[in-house]
């Protein structure tokens, strides 16, 4: 194991992958500022905030979840993929590095590039807000380091399921675009569900009076209504999805489904990938 993790973190920084990483978190960093500042907040393009609070924060964390991940499907396509895609992984094997130890290797350092994303782009975004703004009033309050974790769990999961997919696929580019319709499909299938969900029981018939006002006649049973177990079933699937209206808001204390939802997935992409990378030839 720690002949891969050798091998894996010398590519890491000997590619160059480090500092590219780096920067591409600063760059991401100040652009979710400047998207908060002039979409959500109004102001115009540099325009120094006069006031900012915990929420700003926020709006800025929960636009990680749209774009790190993105980075991070990238990031195991050049990382993973390529050293599958040119073969390399032969060498090792060859040198008697065994194959979990290889997966592991690189699933670490993709979820420790991703953590240490995430944490910088929130280092940014406090001292920002703590500094930048003629007055503010910040504190790492519960909501933030639960928020932050559960975000960081997230991108875990996600950083296992796209070191599988490269490790299952050996075409890195193919896995790549895989990888990043991921994130586009849970949103569109959260915001479907969201959909379903706020489908109405009832279907009110309306009659015009003399007076030219509608009057309620009566209802019927609307047909798109979700009930019984096949609504328990997809609430409890929306309630996991990071994508969902009700992720990250402000009053909300605890993340408990999320990040168990993300640990699941985690753990089953890592014994996936496990399975496949011993299972798998690499001609």
């Amino acid at each position: 194991m720690i002949r891969a993790l050798r091998s894996s973190f010398f590519r890491f920084f000997s590619t160059g992958l480090f500092i590219k990483s780096l920067i591409f978190s600063v760059i991401l960093a100040f652009f979710q500022i400047f998207r908060t500042c002039t979409e959500e907040l109004g102001l115009l393009p540099f325009q120094q905030p006069r006031y900012i609070n915990n929420t700003f924060i926020m709006m800025n964390m929960l636009s990680l979840l749209y774009v790190v991940p993105f980075g991070i499907a990238i990031f195991a396509s050049i990382h993973t993929g390529s050293d599958i895609q040119f073969r390399s992984i032969n060498n090792k094997i060859a040198t008697g590095v065994s194959r979990t130890s290889i997966f592991f290797s690189d699933l670490i350092v993709t979820v420790l590039t991703a953590e240490f994303s995430i944490l910088l782009q929130m280092v940014i975004f406090y001292l920002y807000a703590r500094f930048v703004p003629v007055k503010s009033n910040i504190s790492l309050s519960g909501v933030i380091i639960n928020s932050t974790l559960c975000i960081m769990v997230i991108c875990a999961a996600f950083s296992a399921v796209y070191v599988l997919l490269q490790i299952f696929s050996s075409n890195k580019l193919l896995a790549l675009i895989i990888t990043l319709l991921i994130i586009p499909a849970l949103i569109v299938s959260t915001q479907l569900m969201e959909s379903k969900l706020n489908e109405p029981y009832r279907l009110y018939q309306y009659e015009e009076d003399e007076n030219g006002e509608a009057k309620v006649t009566g209802w019927t049973v609307n047909p798109n209504y979700i009930g019984g177990t096949p609504r328990t079933i997809l609430k409890f699937v929306y309630d996991t999805s990071p994508y969902s209206f009700y992720f990250l808001e402000s009053d909300k204390v605890s993340l408990k489904t999320e990040t168990e939802a993300a640990g699941i997935v985690f753990l089953a992409a890592t014994a996936l990938g496990v399975l496949s990378i011993n299972k798998k030839e690499y001609p």
